[in-house]
């Protein structure tokens, strides 16, 4: 668990070599976390205001902060400083990402903005009108853009030629947040409502509704393989985990105290990052977070069968058979 912030931490972010892990929140600050010693390498503050969301470009050499009142800054990661702010809007930023060759950053605050990384200068804007857009997402091509907002619809834009690929309709309330399978051919939208949707995005048409959650869910992202859905929830403060193919759910992660805001996986799939208003982030072993690979993991532990104590204890969810086969 990662300590430090003094108030809810809002999003997360890992650097492309997943050595560097951005945390960002109310309290104003985003701290930048040595992934492979455990501790803290630098503190970015003053002027941020309440960082909503971050993102590292592909070549890990810039880090954008989206900023409530402030807008969005671009900093050095090399020198831990401002290398350029962009200009215009200050209201709520609720999204930002990089396009996959780095040239574009897409921002949501209310509306979709395209800015060119080289020279800071807007280019286009895209998807709804003023005060609609509030997640956007880059497909691994490049070539579209997913936005997601208030009406409960997504909309699939094509980046350069500005042209609506198509509408994806179904969530009733805010879509929250929205995420490309590592193929693209899947589209996660996490809503207000409670559900999250997998839509195939040749076709525009909904794969499955993944129900689990029992209120409001604010974050959705995937493993670097594809196999695996991690989806953050609020009510029920849980992360669960969810078979991208089958949408068989694998694992329901519980510990926080507060609403989960957001989840990243590592480059390498190997860690899932969770943020909670309850000022932590979390850093799950993703190889062990499966049945199958946390029952092999107690059974090689234990050496012999589970007691039916042990089984209530650690595979609530789980039918009743043998579990460590001879």
């Amino acid at each position: 668990m990662l300590s430090g912030h003094t108030d809810t931490v809002l999003s997360v972010a890992f650097s492309p070599d997943g050595r560097t892990l951005a945390i960002g929140g109310e309290d104003q600050t985003v701290r930048l976390w040595d992934t492979t010693a455990s501790q803290t390498r630098a503190i970015l503050s003053e002027p941020l205001k309440e960082v909503y969301s971050l993102a590292f470009s592909p070549d890990g050499r810039t880090l954008a902060t989206a900023s409530d009142g402030r807008g969005v800054d671009m900093w050095s990661t090399a020198d831990k400083r401002i290398r350029s702010r962009l200009p215009g809007r200050f209201e709520m930023m609720h999204s930002v990402t990089f396009s996959p060759d780095g040239r574009t950053l897409a921002t949501a605050d209310g509306i979709v903005e395209l800015w060119d990384t080289d020279t800071g200068n807007l280019h286009a804007n895209r998807g709804k009108g003023p005060g609609e857009t509030n997640a956007v997402a880059f497909s691994p091509d490049g070539r579209t853009l997913a936005a997601g907002g208030h009406d409960g619809i997504v909309e699939l834009w094509d980046k350069d030629a500005g042209n609506l690929h198509r509408s994806l309709t179904g969530h009733t309330r805010i879509v929250n947040s929205v995420a490309f399978s590592p193929d693209g051919r899947i589209l996660a939208t996490a809503s207000t409502e409670g559900t999250v949707r997998l839509w195939d995005t040749g076709t525009g048409r909904l794969r499955r509704i993944l129900p689990g959650h029992t209120s409001r869910v604010f974050s959705v992202a995937f493993s670097s393989d594809g196999r695996t859905l991690a989806t953050a929830g609020r009510d029920d403060r849980t992360v669960r985990l969810w078979d991208a193919d089958t949408g068989g759910t694998l694992a329901t992660l519980s510990g926080h105290t507060g609403t989960v805001t957001s989840v990243a996986f590592s480059p390498n799939g190997r860690i899932l990052a969770t943020a909670s208003t309850d000022r932590t982030v979390r850093l799950w072993n993703a190889a062990l977070l499966t049945p199958t690979a946390a029952i092999s993991k107690i059974c090689r532990t234990v050496g012999r069968e589970l007691t039916p104590h042990e089984r209530s204890v650690y595979l609530p969810d789980q039918p009743q058979h043998t579990t460590c086969p001879a």
